[in-house]
């Protein structure tokens, strides 16, 4: 796998973006972490991208490698909120958004 995945914001809209200025981040339990690339998979057919209203995602700056809450998104920092995969069921969820 090359280069980690970008975040993917959202906003109050619902517009889903990429940032790519940030690496997508997942939690497991208390703990904020980048998924392994053993933990990605293809999307599946049925899945939906759904924005978290009032919810912020982790996601790790690429130019400084700090972890932190992204609130803000775009030249213009409007509010950006958390994306989550709807997935079909049969699918296995191995990081919380």
């Amino acid at each position: 796998m090359g280069a980690p995945p970008c975040l993917l914001t959202a906003t109050k809209r619902g517009r889903i973006s990429e940032d790519r200025a940030s690496v997508a981040l997942g939690r497991s339990g208390h703990r904020i972490r980048e998924p392994r690339p053993d933990e990605w998979s293809p999307l599946p057919p049925g899945l939906g991208l759904e924005l978290l209203p009032g919810r912020h995602p982790w996601g790790r700056n690429r130019r400084n490698g700090r972890a932190d809450l992204v609130r803000t998104g775009g030249k213009e920092k409007y509010p950006v909120f958390a994306v989550a995969a709807v997935l079909p069921n049969g699918w296995a969820r191995t990081l919380v958004p």
